[in-house]
This record gives structure tokens, C-alpha cells and sequence, in this order.
């Protein structure tokens, strides 16, 4: 059985302090198996990193800094949420579960990227009956520049989650707002839907690709 956890939509290239970063942090766990039993076996938690030499600031990210494995909706293979990832991979790796975190908020101005660590059980008789916790994978994600809250961002006209709804659907090319709108048939609120985020926040996290994030794994 193979299991891989990466970052499905990227945390904003630009932030404000003391904000919600918008796009918000989500991942993907993939599996070629379905899982749906086991998925209490993995999670997932954020920390902080300042960007040059990797030291992990842990009071200055607040928010939900842990998540559980929430499944995938059930998406026809017709259906225009259907991906490659939700039909057939070409590495036959499909998304069974998702993780979320909607609410991280950096407090202090700087440069920063943020570590997802995917975590599994193991249920090794020599760990007793409720297992331990093991780190499976890390995957660090972009760079943020974080500004001061005091600085002021061109905002754009609010609309209806409906309205953004249909309009991030018609951009069938960037596979971040796709991984939001299946989220958003799993019932999850993404923030900025009703309201008007900053214009930096919003752009496409598919731009500067300069700034992607790397990920390293360990094995058990």
C-alpha cells in the first residue's frame, strides 16, 4: 500500500500580519488503496519556519495548527469538479482525504514558509494498545512575505459565494481553485468567499513558481 500527503492549494505569496492567510492551506492524502477505514490512523500539523535557515518559530503562527483526515466527496467522473486526481492518476495514487486549515494567522511581519508534517500510527504491539505517532512526511511550502498589518491593500468588489463559485469553476486550468471548489462540496467554508480579500491574497497561487515549496520524506 503506498501513502503520500502534499499540499493541495498554498498559503498566499504575500499576507498581512495579525490576518487569515487566504488562499487557505489545504492538502491532499492519496492512497492507490481506498483507506476509509483507516484514515483515523493519519493527520497532519502546520508549524512556522523563518525562511533562511529553517528554525521553527512556535509562537508566532495562531489558528488550527492540527487536523484529522476529512474524506473526499464522492465526484463523478463527469462531473466538472472530476480531476485527474479524483479519476485516474497517472501514478495511480488517488486523493482519499483532505486536510484543512482555514484560519492560520500570522502575528509578526517577516518571511516565513510553513512546514506540513503528515503523520501516521503505529500499531506495533511494542507500543502498546494506542500506538504512537510517526512522522511519515514534511513538505514546506512556499515563501510568505508577511507584511505589517498598518499597510493598506487594494480591495475587490464582494460577491455572493455563488458568483465565486461559478467563476472559479470556469478556470478549469489552475488545480488549486479546483481542490477549493471540491472542499466547498464537502461543505467546507473557504474564506473570502462573502468577503473581499486583499488583492495580493488573491492571486493565483499557480504564479511565481520561484517561490514553491519543496518537501522532503522519512521513512519509518
Amino acid at each position: 500500500m503506498v501513502v503520500s500527503c502534499a499540499i493541495a492549494v498554498q498559503p498566499p505569496a504575500r499576507a498581512r500580519a495579525r490576518e487569515p492567510l487566504y488562499p487557505p492551506l489545504s492538502a491532499r492524502l492519496r492512497s492507490d488503496q481506498n483507506l476509509l477505514d483507516d484514515l483515523g490512523n493519519y493527520s497532519t500539523c502546520v508549524t512556522l519556519l523563518h525562511y533562511t535557515d529553517g528554525e521553527a518559530l512556535y509562537n508566532t503562527l495562531d489558528g488550527k495548527l492540527w487536523d484529522c483526515s476529512h474524506p473526499m466527496p464522492y465526484i463523478a467522473r463527469n462531473s466538472p469538479l472530476a480531476t485527474a486526481y479524483t479519476n485516474a492518476p497517472a501514478d495511480g495514487l488517488r486523493d482519499r482525504a483532505y486536510y484543512f486549515y482555514d484560519n492560520l494567522v500570522i502575528k509578526n511581519p517577516g518571511t516565513y514558509r510553513i512546514r506540513l508534517t503528515f503523520m501516521g500510527t503505529d500499531y506495533s504491539p511494542e507500543y502498546g494498545p494506542h500506538g504512537i505517532h510517526i512522522v511519515l512526511q514534511q513538505i514546506d511550502s512556499r515563501l510568505i512575505i508577511v507584511d505589517d498589518p498598518g499597510l493598506h491593500y487594494a480591495k475587490p468588489s464582494k460577491c455572493s459565494k455563488d458568483t465565486f463559485y461559478g467563476r472559479i469553476l470556469t478556470n478549469t486550468g489552475d488545480p488549486e481553485k479546483a481542490f477549493l471548489n471540491i472542499l466547498r462540496e464537502a461543505g467546507e467554508v473557504i474564506p473570502g468567499d462573502l468577503e473581499g480579500g486583499s488583492s495580493e491574497n488573491q492571486g493565483s497561487n499557480s504564479a511565481n513558481n520561484a517561490g514553491s515549496g519543496s518537501g522532503s520524506s522519512s521513512n519509518r
